[in-house]
Order: C-alpha cells, then structure tokens, then sequence
C-alpha cells in the first residue's frame, strides 16, 4: 500500500468500548485489511503485510490485557481507563507517522509507520502487564 502521510493519518486505528452500548473494555479496530504476508517477505507490500499481521496479533494481546485490567478497576477508574487507551492510541498513530515521514511518498513510509506500530505495541503490553501486576496485588 502506497499511501501519503495525510492518508495514513485518515486511517488511524479507533480503541473503544467492547461493547458500545453499555460501556466495555477498549478494543483496538484497525482501519486495514490486512496484506499477505508470504513466508519469506521480499518486497515492501510483503514486509508491509507481515508487519500488519504483527501489528494484529498484538493488537489481540494489548486488547485481552487491557479487559484484564478493566475488570481488576472499580466502576471508578475504569473510564479513566478507556480514555487513557484511547489516548495512548492516538500517541502511537501520531508517532508512527512522524517517524516515517523520513520515507514521506515512498514506498517505504508505510512499512516504517507498521514497524513502528509493532514497536510501540510491544512497549505498551510491557506497560499493562505492570499494570495488571499491580492491581492484582492483595
């Protein structure tokens, strides 16, 4: 996927309630449809679509630590809470996108930005899991 920095911005990922009817742990939503990613990834969109798969997969684990927390808070807190996943999502987009505005109108931005992605994931589930430890503390 070629795309500008302005149209990587537009498809920001979205964190809200599990449920939006009643509120809910926040659950990341990915605005891609993920690439294949070939075994042995040779071109950008391969590497790209590898990176996708990664970004989803900790997509997955962020959104199964971040209900964890969410029932270990009181009803208190637990908006808070939301709102500070909502935020760290935005953070990750925004500085997702300045570190590839290095490769701004190639065909590496995006694989820059999706590494990034995968990077930030990866720092923000070492986060909640010290979280979770702390709030599971007697």
């Amino acid at each position: 996927m070629v795309a500008s920095l302005a149209a990587l911005a537009s498809l920001a990922p979205v964190c809200v309630p599990a449920a939006a009817a009643s509120a809910g742990a926040p659950v990341i939503h990915e605005p891609f449809t993920p690439l294949p990613c070939p075994s042995s990834p040779q071109t950008t969109l391969a590497i790209e679509g590898c990176d996708e798969k990664a970004i989803l997969a900790s997509d997955r684990s962020i959104d199964r630590d971040a209900a964890r927390i969410y029932a270990l808070l009181g009803r208190e807190a637990r908006p808070s809470f939301v709102q500070a996943e909502a935020s760290w999502l935005r953070y990750r987009e925004s500085s997702c996108s300045a570190e590839a505005s290095k490769a701004q109108g190639g065909t590496l931005a995006p694989v820059l930005a999706a590494q990034c992605d995968v990077d930030l994931d990866q720092t923000h589930l070492g986060d909640l899991r010290g979280m979770a430890q702390v709030l599971s503390r007697p």
